[in-house]
């Protein structure tokens, strides 16, 4: 248990309570088929929270105990898996995620979800339609995943750069290149031979994968 630092004495209308934090990461119910692969993927891991308040300045993990006088607290966090850069951006396995949110801690509860959102987008590949990706000049590899479609996940992408799709039939497809810039957090995108998109959101509660335009 991670025990809040308090400084000066207990005011009387306040409470010392054991709460917890967390942030609703769920995979939630999806679609079947291309979205599978975003919830075999989805964050799983706890992330450490900054809470603030009077004169309360503690770190604690998501989902462990930690006491605090009711009151009002900000809670914060950025939920950071490994990654790696290539010329357009960041790339990662599972998605990051920032929590930023105000909590009321009342005496008689326990647990608070805090709001969270993601700060990255997926790219969705069917590896029965594309043999390899690129980003500029850089091959995309670490796309994860166990069955027909795998993903990547890109964090801080330059706001103009080309998707190259190289298919798997080069006979039924050409090499295809997609102007990439205006895809949104939060959001995930599978490109296909010859210039077919789909789109779709996914969540954070996280919300659920949705599309994009």
């Amino acid at each position: 248990m991670v025990l809040a630092a308090l400084i000066g004495c207990r005011q009387e209308n306040r409470e010392l309570v054991t709460v917890k934090f967390v942030t609703g990461v769920e995979s939630g119910s999806m679609t079947k088929g291309a979205t599978d692969v975003l919830t075999e993927t989805a964050p799983s891991d706890p992330v450490t929270l900054r809470i603030r308040g009077g004169d309360v300045d503690v770190n604690a993990q998501s989902g462990s105990n930690v006491q605090l006088l009711t009151g009002t607290y900000q809670v914060t966090g950025r939920y950071n898996p490994y990654g790696w850069n290539i010329e357009i951006g960041r790339l990662h396995m599972t998605p990051t995620y920032v929590v930023s949110d105000e909590v009321d801690v009342r005496v008689g509860t326990m647990n608070y979800q805090v709001e969270a959102e993601y700060d990255c987008w997926a790219l969705i590949i069917d590896t029965q339609e594309v043999f390899s990706v690129f980003g500029n000049n850089d091959e995309m590899e670490g796309f994860v995943g166990g069955g027909r479609y795998k993903v990547l996940y890109l964090e801080g992408c330059l706001d103009e750069w080309t998707l190259t799709i190289i298919p798997q039939d080069m006979e039924l497809y050409d090499m295809t290149e997609f102007q990439m810039g205006a895809q949104e957090n939060g959001k995930w995108y599978m490109y296909h031979p010859g210039n077919a998109v789909t789109v779709g959101n996914f969540g954070i509660g996280l919300p659920e994968w949705m599309e994009g335009e």
